[in-house]
């Protein structure tokens, strides 16, 4: 059985957050990066009764998920979080923070190409949704 985004129009009322349309892009997405086979299923978030709540699934829920779909392949996790940049510096996303990772010296190994640590956002910070539901 495939997600059904429209089961979650009572939640997203209560979240005010448009979940149907968070989950429907993050299944197009994980459909284009991966297959159709490895969709996020509408019943994490038919428990959501506040925008918390629906943070926790992310955090808890999908984001470990997608690692897993991924095998932690974290510029994929953040084009599928909407948390993507066309650089090669430091991005705080609406999920996701990447910083750039010096290399210790006498360890560069002359491939000038930078590495990243990736850190999800804490619950102080919280999530921004617009790379999900916009454009």
């Amino acid at each position: 059985m495939m997600p059904d985004a429209s089961v979650l129009a009572e939640a997203a009322q209560t979240c005010e957050l448009d979940l149907p349309q968070i989950l429907e892009t993050l299944n197009e997405r994980i459909d284009y990066l991966y297959d159709r086979e490895h969709q996020i299923g509408h019943a994490y978030f038919t428990g959501c009764k506040e925008r918390k709540d629906v943070d926790a699934v992310m955090r808890d829920s999908v984001i470990p998920l997608l690692a897993e779909y991924f095998f932690e392949d974290w510029g994929k996790i953040a084009a599928v979080l909407g948390d993507s940049a066309s650089h090669d510096g430091p991005l705080k996303g609406g999920f996701l923070k990447r910083s750039v990772v010096k290399p210790p010296p006498g360890l560069a190994d002359g491939d000038d190409l930078p590495r990243f640590r990736w850190e999800v956002r804490s619950d102080d910070e919280g999530f921004d949704y617009s790379g999900l539901t916009e454009g």
